[in-house]
């Protein structure tokens, strides 16, 4: 298959409202994880 990445949820991160208005912290990930995946 291939090597395994997190690109995909790096991505969905970046394009999140929250992220893109500089809304976060270092508990984003748990803060919005339904979001992420």
């Amino acid at each position: 298959d291939g090597v395994v990445t997190v690109i995909p949820f790096h991505q969905k991160v970046i394009k999140h409202p929250a992220f893109i208005k500089g809304d976060f912290d270092t508990h984003f990930v748990d803060q919005y994880l339904d979001d992420l995946i």
